[in-house]
């Protein structure tokens, strides 16, 4: 499983692209708290989850690093958006996502060289969020054993 760490407005997380991948078997609340963890994991402030959306161009779900998943979150649209254009899969700057709470827009500014300098997010209300950098962390990728010894860490140490 491949992932991106990215980080916005002081909060990290760990990205995974369901666009090409497939996760059928994964639970992604568990999954949340293992990656999230800094003794056994990557260390995060929890995991976004990028998939197609049948009502805006993307989805996204988003899990605290506790496991507990996420109706909204501003730091983890912006990197999921800062993602979704660097990568090719938004065509346009301009484009929505779909979350638990309702379809955002977002508008990824960019600089020289198609490199996002800024994502500005407005929610169903509205709201504009502020500017600040988006940034990619590390990528890598994640093997199913390396998670089930992990687990196991977990385990003996509660």
């Amino acid at each position: 499983m491949q992932f991106s760490k990215m980080q916005s407005l002081g909060n990290s997380y760990v990205l995974f692209n369901l666009l090409e991948d497939s996760m059928e078997h994964v639970n992604f609340s568990e999954l949340s708290k293992l990656v999230s963890n800094v003794k056994v994991g990557i260390g995060s402030d929890g995991i976004l989850i990028i998939g197609p959306s049948d009502r805006a161009d993307f989805s996204i779900r988003i899990f605290n690093k506790d496991g507990i998943e996420a109706n909204h979150c501003l730091s983890g649209i912006r990197c999921a958006a800062a993602y979704l254009y660097d990568t090719m899969y938004a065509e346009s700057p301009n484009f929505t996502i779909e979350t638990i709470d309702g379809d955002v827009s977002v508008k990824v500014e960019v600089g020289e060289k198609r490199k996002v300098n800024n994502v500005v997010v407005w929610d169903n209300l509205n709201r504009v969020w502020p500017k600040d950098e988006v940034r990619y962390v590390c990528y890598g990728e994640l093997e199913e054993m390396t998670l089930l010894k992990s687990q196991d860490i977990l385990d003996q140490n509660e």
